[in-house]
């Protein structure tokens, strides 16, 4: 069981970099604030205009600045290095512009989108760790699915984040000037970044797979189920079924314990901060390997491609649970809402949020669906869960309602205890 954590984190070596419109970075600080507060990282937000839209003044850049400040995070507002410059050239800037602006602890640099989102900041500065920031280093992660690194090769995506090494920073710093000019207009931020360190460097990707582009779709509890701690997600907002900015409030009781997985029974999983799944009689005894990701998500091939889709990424994975509609089908309880009433002494904050709510998915076969039940379910007054099956609702409670309540009571005393 990992250890609450006792101490703030200490990110001094990492500068962050953001490209975004005033409005998207007012939508997005409370998310940016679960992973930067009070942890002596920088953050550099570049902020630009939008289309037809009216260029903040540098009054208003420095309102909010000052306002993030007072909320514990280390943010500097700048406006874009040319005037009139494209989102692109912006993002591919952030390099420079963190280089530029480095204190003397910075040894990694972090190139993200706004809505990037880390579910533990301890977990995410464990990452460097293991390399130098004295050689040049460009970290981060390919796309999950083949059909992109197809077309773009191996390249870091940028909402996965790029780590540049402060070695790598400054030759980037040298020849910006260069890579600026001869960039294609239509490359992305991302894919210029790319361009210009295989262009003047020797440097190639170091891939770390548990930073996650979040490049696939469809249903995604395979991937929340995993028991894999991701680093870094992407593409989750406006997306309530999966409210990760949320889910992973446990960190901050638990330390290192977003998606960990536990077994009560022999038959009932818990998956730390998004459901709790009571499986079919006797499916878990009969081997069901929890080493693999269930591959609940679309895969798209690749023409010509022995890779089915994201083997290169989601490995190892085992093909969906397919439940035979004459037994019992799998019951879920997803988090819907989630209030932190605790006062950690090491963090002054109290903590009070609610979750929005959000159904529990499951797959037979190429059908999805997803039925809601009444807030029926409390535990501990600070978790409501929602059930969803396959069958109709009042099919499935007919049918059910003597198992329901055994899972339920089996799940209540787990949870008690």
């Amino acid at each position: 069981i990992p250890d609450t954590p006792t101490t703030p984190v200490n990110a001094s070596q990492m500068h962050f970099g953001i490209a975004t419109t005033m409005q998207r970075l007012e939508e997005s600080t409370p998310y940016i604030a679960r992973w930067l507060r009070d942890t002596r990282a920088k953050l550099f937000v570049v902020i630009i205009t939008p289309e037809e839209g009216v260029p903040p003044t540098s009054q208003e850049m420095a309102m909010k600045q000052a306002k993030m400040r007072k909320q514990g995070m280390d943010a500097t507002l700048l406006p874009p290095m040319k005037e009139g410059e494209s989102y692109t050239e912006t993002y591919f800037s952030l390099a420079k512009i963190m280089y530029t602006h480095r204190t003397e602890e910075a040894w990694w640099f972090v190139l993200m989108d706004d809505d990037t989102f880390f579910p533990s900041m301890r977990a995410l500065l464990a990452m460097p760790d293991k390399y130098d920031p004295a050689r040049e280093y460009w970290i981060g992660a390919v796309s999950e699915t083949w059909w992109s690194v197809a077309r773009y090769g191996m390249m870091a995506f940028g909402g996965a984040m790029i780590v540049l090494s402060r070695a790598l920073a400054a030759g980037i710093d040298e020849v910006y000037d260069v890579c600026t000019t001869e960039m294609h207009p239509a490359a992305g931020g991302d894919e210029r970044v790319m361009r210009c360190v295989h262009g003047h460097t020797e440097t190639k990707l170091t891939n770390e797979p548990n930073l996650h582009q979040m490049d696939i779709f469809g249903d995604l509890s395979g991937v929340y189920g995993s028991g894999r701690l991701p680093l870094s997600l992407h593409h989750w907002k406006g997306n309530a079924a999966y409210p990760v900015d949320l889910m992973s409030l446990v960190v901050d009781i638990c330390g290192e314990c977003f998606l960990q997985r536990w077994q009560f029974g022999d038959d009932t999983v818990l998956s730390n901060g998004y459901s709790i799944a009571v499986y079919p009689e006797g499916e878990l005894a009969n081997g069901l390997d929890f080493s693999k990701a269930e591959e609940t998500w679309d895969s798209h091939t690749v023409d010509g491609s022995v890779n089915p889709g994201t083997a290169h990424s989601m490995s190892p994975a085992r093909p969906r649970l397919e439940l035979d509609t004459q037994r019992y089908s799998t019951t879920c309880w997803s988090l819907r809402s989630s209030t932190a009433l605790f006062d950690n002494p090491t963090f002054t904050r109290e903590k009070k949020v609610q979750m929005k709510r959000t159904p529990c998915w499951f797959s037979i076969g190429e059908r999805r669906t997803a039925l809601y039940t009444p807030a029926t379910h409390t535990m501990r007054d600070q978790l409501s869960y929602q059930k969803a099956s396959f069958k109709s609702l009042d099919t499935y409670l007919a049918d059910r309602k003597s198992s329901l309540k055994t899972g339920k009571e089996r799940i209540e005393r787990a949870i008690d205890s």
